[in-house]
């Protein structure tokens, strides 16, 4: 018997490839199939096994990997999501960067479809430290760490620049730190030792090997 998945989620490509999009949603069901099956014969697949395992809703995340490709391979993505769309009868998520929105809102149907809602980057406040809280006590550190100092909160927000994923990684990264070297809390001088650039500093170093 199949699972039953009423939300489905999965990653788009590195690229705009349609028939690597129907390949993971085949992966992700433990689906037989051959690689070496046309990408139409796939994609009846997929659609025939997202209805029987009861999918409701399928979230794509990533979705600003289109931007990977050429106009031409963009209009043939966005094309297959709006029959996916209109074969499953169900919503589709698209979660990903701002440079997805100017791709899929160059289909007027699709943009109805993808009505966006921008997620605020975190700020210093009681939700942010409750959300630190959550993190942080999911690590075994046998000594507290002062969440509750809004320099180290600030710390916190400044190297990850306020997005959810980089917060989440730099936290985890500076527990093991922690764990590692007998530390057993985050501290603001702990921040500074542990190896981590932000997103921008990654960009800029990025951007100056490709010039280089």
């Amino acid at each position: 018997p199949y699972i039953s998945a009423p939300v489905f989620k999965l990653q788009a490509p590195a690229r705009p490839d349609i028939d690597r999009f129907f390949c993971e949603i085949l992966d992700r069901i433990f689906a037989p199939y051959k690689h070496s099956d046309k990408t139409s014969k796939k994609e009846l697949q997929a659609i025939g096994l997202l209805k029987r395992i009861g999918t409701k809703v399928l979230i794509i995340d990533e979705i600003n990997n289109l931007t990977a490709g050429n106009a031409t391979n963009q209009r043939v993505f966005l094309n297959t999501l709006k029959n996916l769309s209109n074969e499953l009868r169900i919503p589709l998520v698209g979660a990903g960067t701002r440079e997805a929105l100017s791709v899929i809102q160059s289909d007027r149907q699709l943009a109805n479809r993808f009505r966006p809602s921008i997620i605020p980057r975190w700020r210093n406040d009681l939700d942010f430290a409750r959300l630190l809280m959550t993190l942080v006590s999911s690590y075994p550190l046998k000594k507290p760490t002062e969440i509750a100092n809004a320099n180290l909160r600030g710390k916190i927000l400044a190297k990850s620049e306020g997005t959810i994923g980089e917060i989440v990684d730099l936290v985890e990264s500076a527990a093991i730190y922690a764990i590692s070297t007998g530390t057993e809390r985050i501290t603001q001088a702990l921040l500074n030792d542990i190896e981590w650039h932000s997103p921008s500093e990654r960009k800029r170093a990025y951007e100056a090997s490709v010039s280089a």
